[in-house]
């Protein structure tokens, strides 16, 4: 760039001017993408509410590139291959000592723990009206209705008796 060269005043006002010109441009792109998307959303078959989530939906992060043996790796499955690498070099399998009496002790122990502990669990305890009525009373007021399009305010405005 020229400017970084010169350092002339000049010529960093035309690139500052040609810098947002370009993002002007991006964002009238980006904008006119989303408003077409929203005049085509419709309430009836939940899209108004997928885009919605999808503006409140957090940024995944991409793991950058990993240095292996061989240099940098960026596929995901030579960065899972990398690190199970890298965890049989540092946790190394004990060979010694080794006792196969000790090996069926413990898978005795196991077997015995697990059916000793299968046995089913007591039915949970049903909510109660109370329960349902604190549970409502805590919600958000202004937040979007889910997939049963119920405002939050609508039911706080349920009565509080049954």
């Amino acid at each position: 760039m020229r400017w970084q060269k010169t350092r002339d005043p000049n010529i960093k006002k035309s690139l500052n001017k040609q810098t947002k010109h370009t993002n002007r441009i991006l964002n009238n792109y980006k904008n006119d993408r989303i408003n077409n998307s929203l005049k085509d959303a419709a309430v009836e078959d939940n899209s108004l509410y997928k885009i919605i989530k999808s503006f409140k939906k957090k940024v995944s992060t991409t793991i950058p590139p990993l240095l292996g043996y061989r240099g940098l790796v960026y596929n995901t499955k030579d960065k899972t291959n990398l690190f199970v690498d890298a965890f049989e070099e540092s946790f190394p399998e004990n060979r010694e000592p080794y006792s196969e009496n000790q090996i069926t002790i413990v898978n005795r122990e196991i077997r015995t723990y697990f059916n000793r502990t299968s046995a089913p669990l007591p039915p949970t305890a049903l909510t109660s009206p109370e329960e349902v009525c604190e549970i409502i009373l805590n919600l958000d007021p202004n937040k979007a209705p889910g997939e049963d399009k119920i405002r939050n305010f609508v039911l706080k405005s349920l009565p509080t008796f049954f």
